[in-house]
């Protein structure tokens, strides 16, 4: 009975640790990541713009190209492609804004593992011959888990959009 007993102290301790420190963590997460393309910022701005190109170099759609869907209209606002697999989830990914050879606003829903939407974004920028892009990422994160678990996301997603710029930059540059 005493070992009951501590083990249920223990636990709800350690339960309301993690709710505790969950109220103190950020609520809105933000993420950029650039990259300097050595192409003019027309061949670039449309690599991103259209998502059949899209699901061509970032980082998702490799991991299991089975598991996207045929992208559902046409270049611009209101583009949609969609997902279902078994490690991507499911979710979706719409064109909704489009301010020609400078941004790019798009939201992403998922469903599985869990729900969840965000703003997507890319600011595209001339510097000198080469264009600089930057994707970036703005979301809500939920109460508790999201926030307990913003240094692990942050840390993924870094790394899916540096891999996503960097399979960007060598598309473009290997075009002549």
């Amino acid at each position: 009975m005493r070992y009951f007993k501590v083990l249920s102290i223990v636990t709800f301790s350690m339960i309301a640790l993690f709710l505790i420190v969950a109220v103190f963590m950020p609520s809105e997460f933000l993420l950029e990541r650039t990259v300097s393309i050595n192409k003019p910022i027309t061949e670039v701005f449309e690599q991103v713009a259209d998502l059949n190109n899209f699901n061509k170099w970032n980082s998702w759609t490799s991991m299991e190209p089975s598991a996207y869907k045929p992208v559902e209209g046409s270049r611009g606002v209101g583009q949609v492609s969609a997902w279902d697999g078994d490690t991507v989830g499911a979710g979706s990914l719409k064109v909704t804004r489009i301010d020609e050879n400078s941004f790019i606003g798009q939201e992403i829903t998922f469903l599985k593992p869990w729900e969840s939407q965000s703003k997507l974004y890319f600011k595209f920028r001339q510097v000198g011959e080469a264009t600089e892009v930057t994707w970036g990422m703005d979301m809500k994160l939920s109460y508790p888990f999201e926030r307990i678990m913003r240094v692990k996301l942050e840390s993924e997603l870094g790394k899916s959009f540096n891999e996503g710029l960097s399979n960007l930059k060598k598309l473009c540059e290997q075009n002549k």
